[in-house]
């Protein structure tokens, strides 16, 4: 298992037992042993993927909220106890596509600090290198970037996706690179994984 170590009471509340042996007693899967629920959990959201869009025509980019395209995510709704189990194997195994918005200014730090995967665009990737560059200008803008950035306090992997590069993507910054991206998201042993046009 790679789900996030949660932290949950050690004693539940009499009426959060209550509410348990009655999701027991009227569910089969709350039945289900925990170990082999974790199972279902894992398998459940493997590789699967939400992508995150702006919700509504704007210029404002705090309009990006993530649409979940992935069939796994009504999962969590199903009741309070699933929302207290799963998010762990959610957040550890579903790629989040930031392809399509500037990616740090989307959400507020409780939004992004238990996600580990995530998919940007080349186009990103070349922005994040060079506002790096200019660091030591007084630029209020980065600053922001940086601390939404630096929300991304659980992240173990980024896919950068350079299937559509372009010159006017080259214009943008210098090419990504894995130390860039590293010293970007201040995370020393990132995993970076460049994602190609296959040669024909």
């Amino acid at each position: 298992m790679n789900a996030m170590s949660y932290k949950y009471p050690s004693t539940a509340e009499p009426c959060q037992l209550l509410i348990m042996n009655a999701n027991q007693r009227d569910s089969p899967f709350l039945r289900l042993p925990l170990e082999l629920r974790e199972i279902i959990y894992e398998y459940t959201f493997m590789d699967s993927k939400i992508t995150v869009a702006h919700s509504r025509p704007s210029k404002s980019p705090v309009s990006a909220r993530p649409k979940y395209l992935c069939e796994g995510f009504r999962l969590l709704q199903a009741c309070a106890q699933i929302r207290r189990e799963a998010p762990p194997y959610f957040y550890s195994n579903c790629v989040f596509d930031l392809s399509l918005i500037t990616f740090w200014s989307w959400g507020s730090p409780d939004v992004v600090r238990d996600i580990q995967l995530i998919t940007i665009s080349e186009s990103n990737a070349r922005l994040m290198g060079k506002r790096l560059e200019v660091n030591d200008s007084p630029r209020k803008d980065w600053d922001v970037e940086k601390c939404s950035i630096g929300a991304f306090r659980s992240l173990r992997r980024v896919y950068v996706d350079c299937r559509m590069s372009t010159q006017q993507h080259t214009d943008m910054g210098p090419s990504p690179s894995t130390e860039r991206l590293r010293l970007c998201f201040d995370k020393d042993h990132l995993e970076v994984v460049f994602i190609r046009a296959a040669s024909t």
